[in-house]
């Protein structure tokens, strides 16, 4: 270095916009001893008027709104001047520093760091003498020092040329990285790594090698470092120097913390999808453990109805009645559970609104005339089509005219079905008993409802509204409410007409069919398997098939079942899911429709899961039917008939 007292003078130009950054580095060029002769530019047109003669160091800004240091650079070298440039940036990255080093820089310096430009401008100088002809992009350590994690500059022949601070920092190197000394060869060592059988630096010999004799323009490769506790991870990144033959940049980032994240990340997704597994699972087996008593209950309850006399029958009606409130409760939980895990998907088809709403509002036509309430429906200007999902349809317009009912004791429940600028309206009316202004915005909010305490006065857990919304949102559309305390309420739900970008995925489970006549047996189904492991289960099914004259045969297990179907011929198979002996109704079906006289004898599969997807998931392994729990005589006969007339395989 010269000595303080042996400064030479210097020719300095700088490109910069401010006066006071220019005084700046002024300053402290002075402060290092040197004697200047300045110029100042920051136009194209000055820049290139005080090129001659050439100065000893040109100190650009970064970015300057009429003329950037690489664009500066890039005029250098249309002259072909070899001028020391140094770059000043408030701020610095490695993408920046290497695209600068690029274009010609020879260092890159961060403001704050200015101190310390007398001494960058010193180490170019000297380098200048020993090599007067020879241009040496690179970044010297002024600039290294400003990046937080190790980073070093190798020479063509993979030698380290220079590094900073971190590079010899104790968290670096107590992990067993290689060339850590200026003068090293990093190349070399991490060759003889390899050959020592650390297999972890095959990737960094291929990857820097690529980058110093083979033209690739990056490199980026993370490892683990096999030494140090606790194991630490790195990310190496390399660039080529100008056009590679200068030598590479190296950087070696902590990635630790990040490999650290993305683990936690990993753990708590397997986590999330176990979770959503064991709910799926609750949900099954709560669906099962209560549709299997509730069978019996409301079965028998309907049976006994018949036998019992005038005075018992209404207690037989309560019974059934609390049965398929309790049923209603618990499909409304499970359908909100699945909404809320976004388990529960739409399919849309071609339908007739008008059609699907008035054919659900039909089953509620029963409560209303308990109540003694006018219920109509109104399709306006005939049919009223859309390609939309049926069942999400069915539920709104269900839960809607069930609710309108439920708060309106006289008067009427009026449904209204219009279609107007490709958007299907559907408007229920009531004239109840209305619903405070200020409960409204919690209306749609889940377990809400304005009756509540000791002073409550209607049943319901207060989720079908929540389950309304959320579907009429699955559907693509929007509903609001209007209403008046004491004076009743307005829903209007509009959809559009064409919702052709819903998955073809499990639909809601369809709303009860109504009532149909109990006839005799199905055309050419006289003798029944019913498979069941539930003994009461048992005793319903033949309770109500011979009820229709069919004869029964029941068994209790898979085995059993396949046995008598071996030695006896059935015309109809009733096959339980979940057999509890760790044989299926689905395995017994694989198995009889391998005999050839089981090809094809009608099958329906009956369950207490009955999650939305069941129905299609059974046809699809092979019923003919489906049936789920609790049902009704009227319930069972309906699957026996589709199953009947179900086409053969």
């Amino acid at each position: 270095m010269y000595p303080r007292a042996c400064m030479p003078n210097l020719r300095l130009l700088i490109l910069d916009n401010d006066s006071y950054d220019v005084e700046l580095v002024q300053y402290e060029l002075q402060a290092a001893g040197y004697t200047l002769e300045c110029q100042w530019a920051d136009t194209e047109e000055d820049f290139l008027a005080r090129l001659q003669p050439a100065p000893d160091v040109i100190i650009a800004k970064y970015a300057l709104p009429q003329l950037t240091a690489l664009e500066a650079l890039g005029l250098l070298r249309q002259r072909r001047l070899d001028v020391p440039f140094v770059i000043i940036s408030n701020t610095v990255n490695v993408g920046m520093a290497v695209e600068a080093m690029k274009h010609g820089a020879a260092d890159f310096i961060v403001k704050n760091r200015l101190s310390k430009l007398g001494e960058t401008i010193q180490h170019l100088l000297e380098e200048r003498q020993q090599q007067p002809h020879v241009a040496q992009p690179g970044l010297a350590g002024t600039a290294l020092d400003a990046f937080p994690s190790p980073i070093a500059v190798l020479n063509a022949q993979g030698q380290i040329a220079h590094a900073n601070a971190q590079w010899a920092a104790p968290r670096f190197t107590e992990h067993r990285l290689v060339g850590q000394a200026v003068g090293a060869n990093y190349l070399d060592d991490c060759a003889a790594l390899l050959e020592q059988g650390h297999d972890w630096a095959y990737d960094l010999v291929e990857g820097l090698r690529q980058v110093l004799y083979e033209g690739t323009p990056s490199f980026r490769h993370a490892y683990a470092c096999p030494g140090g506790d606790p194991l630490c991870w790195y990310e190496l990144r390399a660039w080529p120097l100008g056009d590679g033959r200068e030598g590479v940049l190296v950087q070696h980032e902590d990635i630790s913390a990040r490999k650290k994240n993305e683990a936690a990340l990993v753990q708590a997704r397997e986590e999330a999808v176990l979770m959503s597994q064991l709910k799926s699972a609750f949900l099954a087996n709560i669906s099962h453990e209560i549709r299997t008593p509730l069978s019996s209950i409301i079965g028998f309850a309907s049976i006994l109805s018949g036998e019992v006399d005038v005075r018992h029958q209404r207690f037989m009606q309560y019974i059934e009645e609390s049965g398929q409130r309790l049923l209603s409760t618990l499909s409304a939980i499970l359908n909100l559970s699945l909404l809320e895990a976004g388990e529960m998907k739409l399919r849309p088809e071609r339908v007739d609104v008008g059609a699907t709403v008035h054919y659900q509002v039909d089953a509620l036509y029963p409560r209303a005339d308990e109540k003694g309430l006018y219920l109509e429906v109104e399709v306006l200007d005939g049919p009223v089509e859309a390609f939309i999902d049926p069942h999400g349809v069915q539920a709104i317009a269900n839960n809607l005219v069930a609710n309108a009912i439920k708060f309106t004791e006289t008067g009427a429940v009026t449904v209204t079905v219009w279609a107007a600028n490709d958007t299907v309206s559907i408007r229920v009316r009531d004239t109840g008993i209305g619903i405070n202004e200020s409960f409204v915005p919690q209306l749609f909010d889940e377990f809400q409802q304005e009756s509540e305490g000791l002073g409550r006065g209607y049943e319901g857990i207060g989720i079908g509204l929540t389950i309304t919304k959320r579907l009429v949102e699955m559907l693509g559309g929007e509903i609001e409410v209007d209403s008046e305390k004491g004076a009743g309420s307005t829903f209007t739900v509009r959809l559009p007409q064409e919702t052709a970008d819903l998955v073809q995925t499990p639909a809601l489970e369809p709303a009860a069919p109504p009532p149909i006549p109990v006839a005799g047996p199905s055309a050419g189904i006289r003798r029944v398997l019913a498979v069941e492991d539930n003994h009461i289960m048992q005793s319903l099914l033949r309770r109500f098939l011979e009820s229709a004259d069919y004869e029964v045969t029941t068994a209790a297990n898979g085995e059993d079942a396949l046995e008598l179907a071996r030695t006896e011929a059935f015309d109809l198979l009733l096959l339980d899911i979940n057999l509890g002996d760790g044989m299926t109704g689905v395995d017994v079906l694989r198995e009889v429709r391998t005999w050839p006289g089981y090809a094809a004898v009608p099958t329906v599969a009956v369950t207490a899961y009955a999650l939305p997807d069941d129905e299609e998931r059974f046809l699809a392994e092979g019923f003919d039917g489906y049936l789920s729990k609790p049902f009704t005589k009227q319930a069972l006969f309906a699957a026996i008939d589709a199953a009947s007339c179900a086409p053969t395989a």
